[in-house]
């Protein structure tokens, strides 16, 4: 469930804002580090400040119902001779307020507030970031790349209940051979996550982490007022590129595996829990170029399988420092779930009279076939998803060297579905509580996926200026905004926009 619902909402922020750019290259799709040799990019520095705020249209596990961040950050990137260079580094902080969102859009966390989902949670993360490819010989390419994120969670209301710290490292490295008309690459990178929760024991009743979308109560977990987890993602993958004069073709396929688990070593764990994923993945995209219209056909195949255990555990002796060992494991959830993609882009250039101008038309079908099991209940969910968005990009002159670039947009997002679900058995604990918790968990499923059967119409906008200070600094602004509207369960209004002070060196 927790991955259906983010690979669905991966889908819409594509087609709600789209980047400045036109089309990248198809390497930009691939986690090999030797792509940013591939994507053309001028050497530069960016240093920039902005300020968000949105108010969502549908309040789901997809978004909160407000959202307010603001972000810091510095970015750059370089060509030396037969080295390429980028790296970065950003600070956010957001105050967010929703009931639902909290079950399945933060994939940095495992734990989250059960009685206060209503009440606001900031969230302060820092991430520095680096990027390297080298020419290592007339044929072969070979990059790494890394990046270290420090996320902060706490509960922002009058309760203080909870505090929460992540950690997350990642690694990469990759190469790829070359020649006339090919590319054939392949890279492998690793995650390291770890995260820590402290709370007053008093509020544990309050807590709950969702380990495969099943609310389970942290008081089941820990006997203590500090909670550990850990996770370790290793992924491999595999391109080809073909490229003639014309047209080009990539692929790239690539399989992950994930584990995460809470710290076996807690003294205070009765009741532990861990989550296995296997994913296999396939990205595509033909490109065809004629004359000032480029088309771009992209087929994505993704399946998962995830699986939850509920581990229980015991200490052999007295003394509070002694390990405690597992003695018995039970399924927990499983989920399988396939999803297929197709979309198609359209993009008109035109270069003449010293203006440039671009039409841009995407559309795209998505379908996901979810099948899961929540003791004691199984689910089956068959979900389409239509999207289209029609744009235009102008970038105009402006006296005395400025520049304004100005892209008006319009999307829909549109979601239809089935869902089947049926009990396999029933059983209840000694105090006849654990079928009503799993019903309460049952109604929080469904609401997610009318959430993902609606539909979205939005218009929005991008505006960028450029002041030239001298030759090699300028400033200006980024201003995004977007309206949308939601038919479905009931219509409602959302919308929200974001400002940004840049400099350019």
């Amino acid at each position: 469930m927790k991955i259906t619902i983010i690979l669905c909402m991966i889908s819409l922020s594509v087609y709600a804002s789209r980047s400045w750019a036109q089309q990248e290259s198809a390497w930009a799709l691939s986690a090999n580090p030797v792509s940013i040799s591939y994507v053309p990019k001028d050497s530069a520095m960016e240093a920039g400040l902005s300020y968000l705020i949105h108010q969502a249209a549908l309040p789901a596990s997809d978004q909160p119902d407000q959202t307010q961040t603001y972000r810091a950050y510095v970015s750059g990137n370089r060509k030396l001779d037969l080295l390429w260079l980028a790296g970065g580094i950003n600070w956010s902080q957001s105050l967010l307020e929703g009931r639902k969102w909290n079950l399945l859009s933060q994939p940095d966390y495992l734990i989250t507030a059960g009685d206060s989902l209503g009440e606001p949670q900031r969230i302060e993360k820092y991430r520095i970031y680096g990027q390297a490819a080298y020419v290592l010989s007339p044929k072969i390419k070979v990059g790494i790349d890394g990046d270290y994120t420090a996320t902060s969670n706490e509960d922002h209301s009058s309760y203080h209940i909870y505090h929460g710290m992540a950690h997350l490292i990642r690694i990469s490295g990759g190469i790829v051979y070359e020649q006339v008309r090919r590319r054939f690459g392949a890279s492998i990178h690793y995650t390291h996550r770890t995260e820590e929760l402290t709370y007053d024991t008093d509020s544990k009743d309050k807590l709950y982490t969702f380990p495969l979308g099943y609310w389970l109560p942290m008081q089941e977990l820990s006997g203590s007022f500090l909670f550990r987890s850990q996770g370790k993602r290793l992924g491999v993958s595999l391109q080809a590129e073909t490229r003639k004069e014309h047209w080009s073709l990539f692929h790239d396929l690539s399989y992950e595996t994930q584990q995460l688990a809470d710290n076996p070593n807690n003294s205070g764990n009765l009741r532990g829990w861990e989550e296995r994923l296997h994913q296999i993945c396939y990205q595509g995209r033909f490109t065809r170029t004629n004359k000032s219209w480029t088309h771009i056909w992209s087929p994505t195949a993704r399946f998962n399988q995830t699986t939850a255990n509920r581990i229980l555990q015991r200490n052999p002796t007295t003394s509070s420092s002694a390990i405690w060992t597992t003695f018995a494991t039970y399924r927990l959830a499983r989920q399988r779930m396939l999803s297929t993609q197709l979309s198609y882009e359209a993009t008109k250039n035109d270069t003449s009279g010293g203006k440039a101008s671009t039409w841009q038309m995407t559309v795209g079908w998505n379908r996901l076939e979810n099948d899961f099991y929540i003791y004691p209940f199984t689910v089956k969910q068959y979900t389409g998803l239509f999207h289209g968005e029609i744009a235009f990009f102008r970038q105009i002159r402006l006296p005395k060297e400025n520049k304004l670039s100005i892209r008006p947009s319009v999307y829909i997002v549109s979601g239809y579905g089935t869902e089947i679900k049926w009990e396999k058995e029933t059983q209840k604990d000694e105090n006849g509580s654990a079928e009503i918790k799993l019903e309460q968990n049952m109604q929080k499923v469904n609401e997610d996926f009318i959430a993902r059967t609606a539909t979205r119409l939005g218009i929005g906008t991008e505006m960028e200026y450029r002041h030239p200070i001298h030759s090699a600094l300028s400033a200006g602004f980024r201003l995004k905004g977007s309206l949308e509207q939601t038919t479905s369960p009931q219509s409602t209004l959302g919308g929200g926009g974001n400002f940004s002070i840049v400099i350019w060196l």
